[in-house]
């Protein structure tokens, strides 16, 4: 899959990630994913098997990689995991406001207390 890129447009994702990342890949003969294959139903009941046939398993890569492209993914993780508990508080935010529009809207009482009250909060702020 090739994924476009400002300073190298023939990269393809994994060539980009070893490009900025100083990363070496290779397929893994040490360690493998099991997968297990879909459960059945019958009669109600779901019907799981533990043998060993009933997994499959997956291919995996080792990568290597520096210790300091090691640390900054994972604080680019961290980074992540902070950007969207803000996505999630600003959503909750912009439905707020919706909702309080929406009073706004359907009660003029309320829309013109509301008025009062931004005008008396920027005369306060000069």
């Amino acid at each position: 899959m090739k994924q476009e890129h400002k300073l190298y447009p023939d990269y393809t994702a994994q060539d980009r990630f070893k490009h900025e990342f100083k990363a070496y890949i290779t397929q893994s003969n040490e360690y493998k994913q099991y997968n297990q294959r879909p459960y059945t139903w019958s009669g109600g009941i779901a019907d799981f098997d533990y043998s060993p046939a009933s997994f499959e398993v997956g291919p995996m890569v080792a990568i290597h990689l520096p210790e300091t492209q090691f640390k900054y993914l994972m604080a680019q993780g961290d980074r992540i995991d902070r950007l969207e508990d803000d996505a999630e508080h600003s959503r909750k935010l912009r439905h707020e406001q919706q909702k309080e529009q929406q009073i706004r809207d359907d009660n003029p009482a309320v829309q013109l207390a509301y008025d009062q009250y931004k005008m008396l909060m920027a005369l306060v702020r000069k």
